[in-house]
């Protein structure tokens, strides 16, 4: 495809936050859209809900305009451009698996990390595997969280390509209402930086787990991000302003977010977990997370996921009934439960098997504590549902921790 058709038919290729967020931004300019997914029941409950199953939830999708697939060689053959959103750490997993020629495709990497094992940028790692010319490579990158971008927060992008021009017809296709978009033609710096902070946003973390103060976080972002411009000048020199948000602001977003996972496996580590440790308790949160979803799909409650399980595990109906008239709470102390319910609410069942009474599952509304390399996680199982909101095959027990 020449420049004057650019980008022509788009293909998302991932299906995490990052990918639904750049996805979002597509659709409100693009008639239709591909969108590669490893996982064939994930793209069936896309097309059955209207959203991404387990990310950015609340961001609906008009389904007749995209084709979705989990083959990725019929995704590259039909699409003009190729928008690389995998996580790094499964890049070449994926990737490796195209066997269809795609060195005449533009090819856009949204994957801020290196590519395993060879240890090199995305944009070398696609030229030197399948051909892609220089000026047919592009990446994205700046200050831009997907939970935010979701959320219509003003979100600032920068789009590198060494074509200028190739880079400012990108940019019109991902600009939205809320989101902007600038160019530059540093494609390597941009990586590079996407890279480098990364290193810091975690070193940032450590130091929130240790509690050391945010007098200490500010002098050590201030230094992470002179040893950044140093270190960029030294592998492609060129001129650049390290205070452009692509760099400095990509940077502050990273290490200080409460969005940012990299700063929270930073913080867990601080705090004295192993660094195996710390990746096992950002996995459980992540299923966690999903878990949630899955309760929330299931049994329509729209509570805050930070709230307790034992108040969205209740539907609505039976809350204020159940809690406020039987004056009752289970309150979740230090991972100590603080108190039983003398009587249980409408809606629970007894101690025994499923229970007629109360029609669901065996059980009290329990808190348990349970310790994991020096994690105390709550967790509340409890039966939440009434004779009359429960499902025709029961009221399943589920998990809905409280982070």
């Amino acid at each position: 495809m020449d420049a004057a058709n650019f980008p022509g038919r788009v293909a998302v290729m991932g299906g995490g936050s990052w990918a639904t967020a750049l996805a979002k931004l597509l659709m409100s300019n693009c008639r239709r859209l591909s969108w590669y997914m490893r996982r064939d029941d994930r793209i069936e409950e896309f097309r059955r809900l209207g959203h991404n199953p387990a990310y950015l939830t609340d961001v609906n999708f008009d389904i007749d305009r995209i084709d979705f697939s989990s083959d990725i060689n019929a995704v590259c053959a039909n699409a003009d451009t190729l928008l690389l959103v995998m996580p790094s750490p499964y890049f070449k997993d994926h990737v490796d698996k195209i066997n269809v020629d795609i060195s005449g495709k533009y090819v856009v990497s949204a994957v801020k990390g290196i590519v395993p094992d060879t240890n090199e940028l995305v944009t070398d790692y696609m030229q030197r595997r399948f051909g892609v010319a220089a000026e047919r490579s592009l990446v994205i990158s700046g200050p831009c969280h997907a939970e935010e971008v979701a959320l219509d927060r003003p979100s600032y992008l920068t789009i590198g390509c060494s074509d200028m021009a190739v880079a400012e017809a990108f940019a019109k296709v991902i600009v939205g209402k809320h989101t902007h978009a600038i160019t530059s033609s540093d494609v390597n710096g941009i990586e590079y930086a996407a890279v480098l902070k990364n290193v810091y946003a975690i070193a940032a973390g450590i130091t929130h787990g240790m509690k050391t103060g945010d007098n200490f976080s500010a002098i050590l972002i201030s230094n992470a991000i002179r040893e950044m411009e140093r270190f960029v000048d030294a592998v492609c020199p060129r001129p650049r302003q390290i205070c452009d948000s692509v760099y400095l602001g990509d940077l502050l977003v990273t290490a200080y977010s409460r969005f940012s996972r990299n700063h929270n496996f930073g913080a867990m580590i601080g705090k004295g977990y192993s660094v195996k440790a710390a990746r096992m308790e950002m996995e459980r949160r992540i299923l966690r997370h999903k878990m949630h979803l899955r309760h929330q799909r299931f049994c329509g409650c729209d509570d805050a996921y930070s709230r307790c399980c034992l108040q969205c595990a209740v539907p609505r109906s039976s809350r204020a009934k159940g809690f406020q008239q039987y004056g009752t709470a289970l309150r979740l102390t230090h991972g100590r439960r603080t108190r039983q319910p003398d009587t249980i609410p409408p809606g629970f069942a007894g101690n025994g098997p499923r229970s007629a009474a109360a029609g669901g599952l065996g059980g009290r509304p329990a808190v348990f504590r349970r310790r994991t390399d020096g994690l105390v996680a709550f967790q509340a199982r409890l039966c939440r549902f009434r004779a009359d909101d429960r499902p025709a095959q029961g009221c399943p027990r589920h998990t809905c921790p409280r982070l």
